[in-house]
């Protein structure tokens, strides 16, 4: 309601919730104590007083542990004031469990930011070994022996990176 009690919920509610104790008239500010992504504590209703129509927040968790959190996606829609009986005003969350989600998104951007660097390595010694190269065959008597060395390292070196591009396309 526009107080913040909770007037109706369903059984998915008291799972992520993690209680199966009855809700009803309940503040939804105790129920859902939720903290933000800096670990900043936010209060549920403070969000729903300042939703003029719907708001969206998947930046927020309901902690289990020290440890351990759940993460949120959850929407919050307020009930229009136009509405005839003055019960139905309030606010309807909508809360789902985006942990798993949330955790792939990060196992995946780990994944890329090193897969990133390990690329960027090869790139730069077979960059500078072809210039190597250029610059030595644009001397006056180049030694054939020196180039010969700075292509062999390079092409080491590409080798690698397919190599390694080949193994990233096997595990994708």
């Amino acid at each position: 309601d526009e107080n913040g009690k909770i007037l109706t919920y369903n059984a998915a509610a008291l799972d992520l919730l993690n209680t199966n104790m009855t809700l009803s008239d309940m503040p939804v500010s105790k129920v859902m104590k939720l903290i933000d992504s800096k670990g900043n504590v936010v209060d549920a209703l403070n969000i729903a007083r300042g939703t003029s129509y719907l708001q969206r927040r998947s930046d927020l968790s309901i902690p289990i542990s020290k440890d351990d959190k759940v993460d949120l996606d959850m929407s919050i829609s307020r009930i229009a004031q136009s509405t005839l009986l003055a019960k139905q005003q309030g606010y309807t969350f909508l809360i789902r469990d985006i942990t798993e989600q949330k955790s792939l998104d990060e196992e995946r951007d780990l994944f890329i930011s090193e897969v990133s660097h390990e690329l960027r390595t090869p790139i730069t010694i077979a960059e500078g070994d072809t210039s190597m190269a250029v610059l030595l065959i644009d001397k006056p008597n180049p030694k054939i022996s020196e180039i010969k060395d700075s292509v062999e390292k390079a092409h080491e070196q590409i080798i690698f990176l397919a190599d390694m591009v080949n193994d990233l396309s096997a595990l994708s």
